[in-house]
């Protein structure tokens, strides 16, 4: 999901790689963010897929990808912190940006631009759902510890009391 910095392109190549019967993959995106490129069978492109139903089809999706292009820029942040509150597995390209919020623990990273990497992760973790429970579960607990409200919180107050001290 999203359009910031996103590699739909490699995502649809990832895809191709994949085995019949695997669930379809839904794309939340924009048309101009998949302008030219041509779905396999196995991708539904949603472009209606925002705000309180992204949430709802957050909160039943066996698995998050987040393809992004290799940009120094930030990009991601926001599905990140959706998927590890809710405790969904996650497969995205591994940048600064996504470093900052996962790592080999608590989600699949695969290199930039590479979607048999991509397509090998996406079938892991469909294909081993207790790693992907655990890796779930450790994405929720670093994003209570690291990146919730509360932990910014206690994050902000503690800068604040120091920079006052």
């Amino acid at each position: 999901a999203g359009t910031s910095c996103r590699d739909y392109a490699t995502l649809l190549e990832a895809a191709r790689r994949l085995p019949s019967g695997l669930p379809p993959i839904r794309i939340a995106c924009k048309p101009a963010d998949v302008q030219g490129l041509v779905p396999p069978p196995n991708v539904v492109l949603q472009h209606d897929l925002w705000g309180p139903l992204f949430r709802d089809a957050l909160a039943g999706a066996s698995l998050v990808i987040v393809p992004l292009q290799p940009l120094p820029v930030s990009a991601g942040q926001i599905i990140f912190s959706m998927a590890m509150s809710a405790a969904r597995p996650i497969v995205a390209t591994r940048t600064p940006a996504s470093s900052e919020f996962l790592d080999d623990a608590c989600a699949w990273l695969v290199p930039p631009r590479n979607p048999d990497a991509l397509a090998a992760a996406i079938r892991e973790a469909v294909e081993c759902p207790e790693n992907a429970r655990t890796k779930a579960q450790a994405a929720q607990a670093r994003f209570n510890a690291v990146h919730s409200p509360d932990a910014i919180f206690r994050q902000s107050t503690s800068a604040i009391a120091a920079e006052l001290a």
